[in-house]
């Protein structure tokens, strides 16, 4: 027993409750374990306690790498990350696993496979004409490119490719992070970078 967390009575009987009665999946039982069980038993834990990493389903392990520094681009660490939530206003909002988040102002063009077997579809969040966008509901991301000319690229493994280009007018896109990192598209195509400390970069 550890001292002061869990009363070892509650340690015994979810150990009863989950190994002798079966009530949940032995590969999956020991992510509802108490904290203290599982430090306590770490081999019976199965998995290791990460700080970082949320416990669920569909979760994934964030591994809190940066994004990386290209000569006309950015490529962004979301590989992996679902798509956990969808909404719209004005704009047209993807929020992924471990609170990234990508917001698109611009029209944005939305295609399947091959671009011959299937054309792009338009998306156009300023007037709430993205149904189309629903499919990237639970898919993950394979790939994130951020260019400095202002386009954002991105591929889920369902097959579908994001583009948006930057505008001559307004602010396109912006991808934000939890650690600081945010990714604006510049109005005449640029791109402004924050990093964790907070600096811009050119």
């Amino acid at each position: 027993m550890l001292n002061g967390l869990v009363p070892s009575h509650s340690i015994e009987s979810f150990s009863q409750r989950t190994e002798s009665f079966g009530l949940l999946p032995q590969r999956t039982w020991a992510r509802h374990a108490p904290l203290a069980w599982l430090i306590s038993h770490p081999a019976q834990g199965r998995e290791p306690i990460a700080l970082d990493r949320r416990i669920g389903q569909g979760a994934v392990v964030s591994t809190e790498e940066s994004p990386v520094e290209h000569d006309d681009r950015w490529v962004l660490s979301l590989r992996g990350m679902s798509v956990t939530k969808i909404s719209v206003d004005f704009r047209l909002v993807l929020v992924l696993d471990s609170d990234w988040e990508i917001a698109l102002e611009a029209p944005v063009n939305l295609s399947h496979a091959t671009v011959h077997a299937n054309p792009s579809v338009l998306l156009k969040p300023e007037s709430q004409d993205v149904a189309a966008a629903l499919a990237l509901f639970g898919a993950k991301v394979l790939s994130a490119v951020v260019f400095k000319s202002g386009m954002l690229r991105l591929l889920f493994d369902t097959g579908h490719h994001l583009n948006c280009s930057s505008d001559p007018s307004f602010e396109a896109w912006q991808v934000t992070g939890p650690t600081g990192w945010r990714f604006v598209s510049l109005p005449g195509g640029d791109l402004a970078v924050w990093t964790r400390s907070g600096a811009s970069e050119p």
